[in-house]
């Protein structure tokens, strides 16, 4: 990708845990294009929501930098990270983040005029008619009623909620939402209802996400593009459709065995016995942090961390690999 609307370079955040550091987010790199949307896929507590905090200014980074390109697509960029409070208040409207559970994300004492409205006093001065007529645009773009602006959270459904909190990030004009498992916490009939909102929000308003999710079974339907992270590392970048027919990194062959299929075809990660409980990220294993539980780990993995190796559709971390190949069958039980 040239010219990338977000680039993150060996990030890492680490957290002070008793006497004991936690490295969350290690030596992360990606990239988002503007309006792509590149999906981060992995299991509960591998990171994701860090890394997309760190982004967002909200956790602090340990090292690595975070470039966002200049709005006027000039070439020219801006590292988050060396930026003090007030500097950073100023590009914070360019990229908004979206919680997972609307519940926790919004004030209960709030309306939703004011939740919407906040964004706009803030960062762009309007008052009285012209805040209202704003507040009220941008909820009709949500699909709500701007007739149940003066209404409080509580009294809107969990979906209607996440509509609240989409709308209160597209407020101030955002290049690029952090979308931090925003369907996880609906019906299913639901998430389907927001995939198909932020689907058309892109296409409207020309706008990148970072789709931050567990749930492979939406992927494939909102991201040209997929990072999977194990352990706080990504381990393999592809294009979508590329990884979900051919993934190279066995992790991803053991993340898309593990979603169900109607047809019963889904690949199991049944074969060997070494599929088991992630490690704990306080003490991760020397080498491939996948090898514990990879059923094709020769010794060498337990040894050396890998590199990225270009395959067919990205790149994968993984010592099996050669080059543009598909990784070689697992070991037989």
């Amino acid at each position: 990708m040239s010219a990338p609307l977000l680039d993150v370079r060996d990030l890492e955040v680490v957290f002070r845990v008793g006497d004991e550091r936690l490295r969350a987010v290690d030596r992360v790199s990606l990239r988002v294009a503007r309006g792509e949307t590149l999906a981060l896929v992995g299991e509960s507590g591998c990171g994701k929501s860090t890394l997309a905090r760190a982004v967002a200014g909200l956790v602090p980074i340990a090292s690595g930098s975070v470039r966002l390109a200049d709005a006027d697509a000039s070439g020219r960029t801006c590292e988050l990270v060396a930026l003090g409070r007030r500097a950073w208040r100023k590009q914070r409207a360019r990229l908004q983040m979206v919680f997972q559970d609307p519940d926790a994300s919004l004030n209960p004492r709030m309306t939703a005029a004011a939740l919407v409205g906040e964004p706009l006093r803030l960062h762009a001065a309007l008052r009285g008619a012209a805040l209202d007529t704003r507040v009220c645009e941008l909820l009709e773009r949500v699909g709500l009623d701007p007739d149940l602006r003066r209404r409080h959270p509580h009294a809107f459904s969990g979906g209607q909620r996440q509509r609240i909190a989409i709308a209160r990030a597209l407020a101030v004009g955002p290049e690029l939402l952090l979308c931090d498992e925003v369907t996880s916490a609906l019906d299913v009939s639901i998430q389907a209802q927001i995939l198909e909102l932020l689907r058309t929000l892109q296409r409207d308003l020309g706008i990148a996400m970072l789709f931050i999710t567990h749930d492979l079974g939406v992927v494939r339907h909102i991201a040209r593009r997929v990072a999977v992270m194990y352990l706080g590392e990504i381990v393999e970048t592809a294009d979508t459709d590329t990884l979900f027919d051919a993934p190279a990194h066995p992790y991803t062959r053991a993340l898309l065995g593990a979603v169900p299929r109607v047809d019963g075809r889904g690949e199991a990660f049944a074969v060997g016995t070494r599929a088991g409980e992630v490690p704990s990220p306080l003490a991760p294993p020397p080498g491939c942090r996948f090898h514990p539980r990879c059923p094709i780990a020769v010794a060498a993995c337990a040894v050396a961390s890998p590199l990225p190796v270009a395959t067919r559709g990205g790149e994968a971390r993984c010592l099996r690999l050669v080059a543009g190949a598909a990784p070689p069958a697992p070991h037989s039980s």
